[in-house]
């Protein structure tokens, strides 16, 4: 759903860095830590160039270490969080 989120807003003509999309295969192929521990400075520098984030409403989103620390970076360095429902991407882009 990352990699569907990623590409409807890429229709709408925003510029994305979504960190599952961009750093979970590199993570895979490189049998990597997966952790917020280590992913954290990747994170915060990417956010240092970002204008804004976008939070993917799964489930789990309120609870995950890594999105709940990126949110708090964002209004730390004063980039706007933003909330992105789904349902709003299958609509568009579907489910399959």
């Amino acid at each position: 759903m990352a990699n569907k989120a990623a590409a409807y807003l890429m229709s709408k003509g925003e510029i994305v860095f979504s960190p599952i999309s961009h750093t979970h295969p590199i993570h895979l192929a490189g049998s990597l830590p997966g952790d917020w521990q280590f992913w954290e400075q990747f994170d915060k520098i990417y956010l240092g160039y970002s204008k804004k984030i976008i939070v993917l409403m799964l489930p789990g989103w309120d609870t995950s270490k890594g999105v709940q620390a990126e949110i708090k970076i964002a209004e730390e360095i004063g980039i706007p969080v933003e909330w992105l429902n789904p349902l709003e991407v299958v609509e568009s882009i579907g489910s399959g």
